[in-house]
């Protein structure tokens, strides 16, 4: 049996060369005849290696990339991409393609031809998905959005060829599908576990006092951070207690979002705002999340899995998230942290007074979690046509 496995956009805004790394070491570690073939972008970013006889690592060519680039509308652009994937197959003789960002060539699937059977990880299925807000005009924007990806979704599905839908940490997800839901598929968002930086002192480089009590905002930063509240939220704290927290914002923020963050902080804030404008190892990022107190992932308008949550759960650390969508399921199910609505001033505002002040809350149990959760449970499922 010959795989293709391919992510052609690998950047390091998130852990998508986690994921497909992972999967590398997973089979690095079968005994199989099998043979596996990696398809990436071509970047100096990153480095997908194995030297196992059975496992090629393959990366665009000049001209593939310069064909992808010169596509400026994203639906051309995937196109391009599916059938530089589907020319590969076919010149491999591939039996599995595995897709690891699916979303991007439901055209492709649904309105060609090709011989392999594929399937793929769906990081942005429309089924949680809500309004913004309750207003007419929110209201038919979400309408015609489910619409538009119905269209593009369901003509997918209906392809022979393709095996299995993953759907990450969703364990609910057949259940919104009904008779569409026979190729849709739980898949566990898997927890990398990485060497921890055992020097690195989180307070001493970013010089945080040694009492404050450390939220984290980890990845790639934006507006629906949702930072403009949670900022609110620590304004409305009393003094005697805001104080005595630290705002830790790590990742690479978009265009003027670190300017705006900052000028939300007036002269009336007592609260320590600390912003660091690039992405860490791997390693530091294991000693950061193992020496702050509280992770805060509470999104706005986010509906599926985050990486995060499973970061904070192998270091016990509690993470407070929004009230909706994947990550609520999951942190209700296995004891997490909390949630609430990422626009309640006041409920951000006490949940982060409730963890200053009791300190033994500070700590979870994410051992359920990590085993449900682990690389090898991920990638044995996902290999599974």
């Amino acid at each position: 049996m010959k795989y293709l496995i391919t992510d052609l956009n690998i950047q390091l805004n998130g852990h998508k060369f986690g994921f497909i790394n992972n999967l590398l070491l997973y089979i690095e570690s079968l005994n199989t005849d099998d043979q596996y073939f990696f398809l990436t972008n071509d970047s100096d970013n990153f480095e997908l290696k194995s030297e196992k006889e059975n496992i090629k690592i393959l990366k665009l060519s000049g001209e593939q990339n310069s064909k992808i680039q010169i596509q400026k509308r994203g639906l051309f652009k995937y196109w391009t991409q599916w059938n530089i994937i589907k020319k590969i197959s076919e010149e491999l003789l591939i039996d599995r393609v595995v897709l690891m960002e699916f979303d991007l060539y439901q055209l492709g699937i649904a309105f060609t031809r090709f011989r392999f059977k594929v399937s793929g990880i769906w990081f942005r299925p429309y089924h949680r998905m809500q309004p913004e807000n309750n207003s007419f005009k929110s209201k038919l924007n979400y309408l015609k959005y489910i619409i538009q990806k119905k269209i593009t979704f369901l003509p997918t599905l209906l392809n022979s060829r393709l095996s299995k839908v993953f759907v990450l940490n969703d364990e609910n997800v057949k259940s919104f599908y009904g008779i569409f839901s026979k190729k849709i598929f739980y898949l566990p968002d898997p927890v990398f576990i990485y060497q921890k930086e055992e020097s690195f002192d989180l307070r001493k480089k970013y010089g945080i006092p040694p009492n404050n009590m450390i939220l984290l905002q980890f990845g790639h930063m934006e507006e629906r951070k949702n930072n403009e509240n949670i900022i609110k939220a620590l304004d409305k704290i009393p003094s005697e207690i805001s104080k005595n927290i630290t705002l830790l914002l790590i990742g690479k923020f978009i265009s003027g979002y670190e300017q705006k963050v900052k000028s939300l902080v007036t002269e009336s804030s007592v609260f320590q705002l600390i912003t660091h404008n690039q992405f860490i190892s791997d390693e530091e990022m294991e000693a950061t999340f193992a020496q702050a107190d509280v992770i805060l992932r509470m999104n706005l308008n986010f509906f599926g899995s985050s990486g995060v949550v499973g970061i904070a759960a192998a270091h016990q650390k509690p993470v407070i998230v929004s009230n909706y969508g994947v990550m609520h399921d999951q942190v209700i199910k296995y004891y997490l942290g909390k949630t609430l609505a990422p626009d309640d001033v006041g409920g951000i505002k006490d949940t982060i007074m409730s963890y200053f002040e009791n300190p033994e809350e500070r700590k979870v149990d994410g051992k359920k979690y990590l085993e449900s959760h682990c690389a090898e449970a991920y990638a044995r499922m996902l290999l599974d046509f």
